[in-house]
């Protein structure tokens, strides 16, 4: 059993090395112009490695990007629904749900910056707006079982993925310039304001 515990850590280790590698490669060049020397060159390990793990430099961009959206789905299992129902005014109260989420974009900053602004497989960010959605309707879902939606739950879910996707984005654009607790707390404040609330319309304009 514990020979079995070493030989896992090193498979994870030396999958690390090699998306590691790619992942600095595709900094540096184009996806289509890497071929797989270069990633054996620059992880240092040798081709029957890599090949012992991935069967192309595609299927490795593959797996990276589901491990790394399998992780983010996992950090955010089991958080609670509704922040709200052990407070009732928790404007401030940061939500979990946007905490794990900037924390976990802040985590694998190298990966997002590359998928966001490179986006060497051509579709991630229809991959990356079904993974958030998916999590949030388990979130709707349940939440909904005992309260009525203001508003049809697919156009919730986009409105939500949406903005949350863009906002990612562009906070990385930004190079991080706000700490993930902070871009946790806006989005917080947003949910439960709403634009109108956030925009200081609900006093003045008698909308609430």
């Amino acid at each position: 059993m514990k020979s079995l515990s070493l030989t896992d850590r090193r498979i994870v280790r030396t999958r690390q090395i090699i998306t590691n590698a790619y992942l600095e490669l595709l900094k540096e060049k184009k996806n289509e112009d890497i071929i797989i020397k270069d990633i054996t060159e620059r992880a240092n390990v040798n081709r029957s490695t890599f090949y012992s793990h991935y069967k192309d430099k595609y299927d490795l961009l593959d797996k990276i990007t589901t491990e790394t959206l399998t992780a983010l789905t996992q950090e955010m299992n089991g958080l609670p629904l509704d922040i709200r129902q052990h407070n009732e005014s928790a404007t401030d109260v940061v939500d979990p749900y946007f905490v794990v989420f900037f924390n976990h974009i802040a985590k694998h900053e190298t990966f997002y910056r590359i998928m966001f602004f490179i986006d060497p497989s051509g579709n991630f960010s229809d991959t990356m707006l079904a993974e958030i959605r998916s999590i949030f309707y388990i979130r709707v879902a349940g939440i909904s079982k005992e309260k009525k939606l203001s508003v049809p739950l697919s156009i919730l879910l986009d409105y939500l993925c949406s903005s949350l996707y863009g906002v990612s984005k562009r906070w990385l654009e930004q190079n991080l310039t706000y700490s993930s607790n902070h871009m946790a707390l806006q989005m917080t404040r947003l949910s439960n304001l709403g634009v109108y609330g956030a925009m200081g319309l609900q006093e003045a304009d008698g909308l609430t």
